[in-house]
């Protein structure tokens, strides 16, 4: 299922978006700019890597996704490698799924940088409403988008512009050859209400 998340994003997002029991919650953090100071991601929170992944997200910082990540170049090329030489390198099921992984880590950041700036551009500020805990490796962050620029404001199915908008972001916890990875995506339901403009809309214009 967790496979899924993002290739079926993919399919839904690109040709239209341009033109599990609860356990606990977490309160409120900050409003989070672009411009905030950046933390090491190991003194940060779960909810301050969310922020600070769509932050990354904001202001276009490759770099700066792959460290909130715990990604590293070194390691995609590394999985790139092993996968284009089955012959030399021979992966377990298990090893092949988590090399698989962090390739498709990599392809998703790049994806988000290129497509979800309309709905993330650098004047909007973003906010965990509450985090939740899903299981041991799984966690749903609900994110306030407040568009503090009429000009930038993304419009609603209706076409009226929205003044605060919340997503839900997951973060999704994996090893992959030993190394303790943190994805961020967005499921293919949410997706889908993006890509129909089918947002929950706390405020208007």
């Amino acid at each position: 299922m967790k496979k899924g998340l993002f290739i079926l994003a993919v399919m839904v997002i690109s040709g239209t978006f341009l033109g599990c029991s609860k356990k606990e919650s977490s309160p409120p953090v900050a409003v989070a700019k672009v411009e905030q100071k950046q933390l090491a991601p190991d003194q940060m929170n779960d909810s301050e890597r969310a922020l600070a992944f769509l932050a990354g997200i904001q202001s276009s910082e490759k770099k700066r996704l792959y460290e909130i990540s715990n990604l590293t170049p070194e390691l995609v090329e590394e999985s790139r490698t092993k996968l284009t030489n089955t012959d030399k390198y021979k992966l377990t099921k298990k090893e092949r799924a988590e090399t698989e992984h962090a390739l498709r880590m990599s392809g998703s950041i790049a994806f988000f940088i290129k497509n979800l700036t309309t709905i993330l551009p650098k004047s909007a500020l973003i906010q965990v409403m509450k985090s939740i805990k899903i299981d041991s490796s799984t966690n749903d962050h609900y994110i306030k988008i407040t568009y503090n620029k009429r000009e930038d404001a993304v419009s609603d199915r209706n076409g009226k512009l929205a003044k605060e908008i919340v997503v839900k972001l997951k973060q999704i916890k994996y090893m992959v050859n030993g190394q303790a990875l943190e994805e961020f995506v967005f499921d293919s339901k949410d997706f889908e209400k993006m890509a129909d403009k089918s947002f929950e809309v706390l405020s208007y214009y």
